[in-house]
């Protein structure tokens, strides 16, 4: 008897103990307003987007700090489709996205600002065809307390380009949703 409430008084504790809860470490972010009326489905202000740079990226990891982040830009036929989802379910859960513009004239991509991100997200992004770390985008990514998470990249697999289903949308949003959902207000 004693053996099985000690089993029981220890599976109980391995469950008490279980994930928790992490608490956001916010720290002040130095971002700027974006007129987003260039992506499809997304007012020119009422948006839940705020611009950031790579630096300011790179800051927040370095610092601990805490963010969900969109890396994109206009002329990305890809961004275009998903963009306004993403600001959807933004609003919805009243969470500030912060845009890098991946095509920024103020940091162009292939300078050093920018070679300094690509080794900063090093562990969340994928390969190109040479073998070597890229953006890809549309990329949603969070950074919590300084640590990068993945967060996802491009659209579905079920998405038909200019025509998505409703599925489609909704496995995508919820996809936002889930990568949001720590920041949620």
């Amino acid at each position: 008897m004693k053996k099985l409430l000690l089993c029981l008084v220890l599976i109980f504790g391995l469950f008490a103990c279980g994930e928790q809860d992490t608490a956001i470490n916010e720290i002040a972010i130095e971002s700027y307003d974006v007129d987003m009326s260039g992506y499809k489905g997304v007012n020119s202000t009422n948006h839940n987007f705020k611009g950031i740079s790579p630096d300011e990226v790179i800051r927040l990891i370095d610092e601990g700090g805490s963010a969900v982040i969109y890396m994109g830009y206009e002329g990305c036929h890809v961004c275009q489709e998903a963009v306004q989802y993403l600001n959807e379910v933004a609003q919805n859960l009243g969470v500030t996205v912060y845009y890098l513009d991946c095509n920024s004239p103020i940091y162009p991509v292939r300078d050093e600002v920018f070679t300094n991100l690509v080794t900063a997200l090093d562990s969340i992004l994928e390969t190109n065809d040479a073998g070597e770390k890229t953006i890809f985008t549309p990329h949603v990514f969070t950074i919590v307390n300084g640590e990068l998470n993945k967060g996802h990249i491009s659209v579905v697999s079920s998405w038909e380009e200019g025509n998505p289903s409703e599925e489609s949308i909704k496995e995508l949003e919820d996809i936002y949703a889930d990568i949001m959902a720590p920041f949620a207000k």
